[in-house]
């Protein structure tokens, strides 16, 4: 190995862009088998891009590395800011209720951030 640093993503790192993408994907999948709902797409905003923080050498800023890369203590995601729901059946109260629920349950996401219309 040369020292190449090509960007592998088998490691659990996303950018936030995946992230969220994941989370997209994720939501509308489940969403989609809410009774009634039909066909769901989802967008989601984020406060912030990913936050990793770092081991440091104590008393310096200075990274801890080991066999050539950086000691990773934690990823923090980042906070879901808002949500669109576009469902095709989202016209029925039931429905929209039910897809306002499953998403503040999933993303503990405040109810107030969460928009749910209908698919044309």
């Amino acid at each position: 190995g040369s020292g190449s640093s090509s960007s592998d993503s088998s490691g659990g790192t996303f950018s936030t862009e995946e992230y969220v993408t994941n989370l997209e994907n994720k939501l509308s999948k489940i969403l989609t088998k809410v009774d009634g709902a039909g066909k769901v797409s989802v967008m989601i905003t984020v406060e912030s891009g990913m936050e990793i923080v770092t081991a440091t050498e104590s008393g310096s800023e200075k990274p801890i590395i080991v066999n050539g890369k950086v000691v990773i203590l934690k990823e923090l995601y980042p906070k879901v800011k808002g949500v669109v729901i576009v469902a095709g059946g989202a016209d029925s109260i039931k429905v929209k209720v039910e897809l306002l629920n499953a998403t503040v349950a999933l993303l503990d996401v405040d109810p107030k951030a969460v928009e749910i219309y209908t698919m044309t």
